[in-house]
Order: C-alpha cells, then structure tokens, then sequence
C-alpha cells in the first residue's frame, strides 16, 4: 500500500475539503455511505465492533490515504472513522469520482487498489480476532511497515488495536527484542527479521 500513499492527490481539485476538530466521528459502521474521502493531513482511526461488543482498531488512516471506499455506492460503512488528531480532507461524491475518471482514468485504478486494500484487511483484521496477541501482533507490524515505512512505538495504540493490554504488548516486543526480530530506535520499531516475523504472523 506504501506505493499508492499519496497517489490521489492529483485529483483533489474534484473534491470538497473539510477541516474537522480532534474526536469528530466521520462516519460510523452501518452508515449508509455518501462517498469516499482522501486524508490530506492528520490522523484517522477505523473501528469495527466485535461480535461480544467490543470495539476494535482495524487500522490508523495515514495521510496521504483514502478511506471510506465502501460508502462510494451508497453501501453502508462498514467501519467507524474517527479523527485522532486535528485533520484535513476531502470528500469525493460518486459524480465527483466519475468526473475524475472522465478526465484521467488512473482515478479508477487508484481507487479500486486501495477498495481491495481494504477489504483485505478488514478480512484479515477479522480472522486474526481470534488468535493469540504474537500472531496478531506479527502481523499488525508488518502491515504498518508496508503501509507508512515505519511503526511507531505507541504500546498504548497498539494494546487498543489488537484488544489487549499495554503490558501485554510490551512483554512480548522485549521478547522480540532479546530474539533478534525487532530493534527500537529513535521511538520506531524496525523489523530485523522479516522471515521470522513472517512465520509469527501465519
């Protein structure tokens, strides 16, 4: 996904910008969609409730980024969004898509990559619910790194996203760190042994 980030922006001139407030839920999962947005700066989070009620963090929005593809067709959401921080985006409607692809058809190559992106990943987020907090962990890492070339230590963030405690979280990166898979460095986690945490992740 790393290599779509930022792809988008030659199209903002189709979209309306928005600048909302820290906490402003965007939309929320069930939702009936009214288009897709485009992160410009900040940060956004997207959520799913788990079928005991919990809430869980699929994944943080990086900028550069769309999201809510699946509202484009007036679907319903099937996430949460909310701004983590301070944002700016832009909101695309289905004619403003078609007016984009009209113009250059990329628009449609670069939106349907990043719709499978995701719905890739809410199926993975779903089927790793489940399994133990080193696999989901594994793999939480390793879709970061694919996605914004860094992962940074936010043991908190992270606890939240895989439904877990900051403790919990910690004890198994210092494990890693005394096994050789991970290092920390100027509060980023780099990976030392892809292979290694590959085969956690499965």
């Amino acid at each position: 996904m790393l290599k779509h980030r930022y792809a988008w922006r030659p199209f903002l001139k189709y979209g309306q910008l928005i600048k909302l407030k820290k906490n402003t839920v965007i939309f929320n999962q069930g939702d009936i969609g009214n288009g897709f947005y485009y992160l410009d700066a900040g940060s956004i989070k997207k959520t799913i409730f788990a079928d005991n009620g919990d809430e869980r963090i699929i994944y943080n929005i990086a900028d550069g980024m769309l999201f809510g593809e699946d509202g484009m067709n007036r679907e319903p959401y099937l996430a949460n969004a909310v701004a983590t921080m301070d944002c700016t985006l832009y909101h695309f409607s289905k004619q403003d898509f078609l007016a984009a692809c009209t113009d250059d058809p990329n628009a449609a190559i670069i939106f349907t990559g990043s719709l499978m992106y995701k719905l890739r990943l809410l199926a993975q987020t779903i089927k790793f619910m489940d399994s133990t907090v080193e696999t989901k962990l594994a793999h939480y890492l390793l879709r970061l790194k694919a996605e914004v070339d860094g992962v940074p230590v936010d043991q908190t963030t992270i606890a939240n996203s895989l439904g877990t405690s900051r403790v919990t979280i910690n004890k198994v990166l210092n494990k890693w760190k005394k096994e050789g898979v991970i290092e920390v460095s100027n509060r980023m986690i780099c990976i030392l042994d892809s292979d290694r945490m590959k085969q956690l992740a499965q």
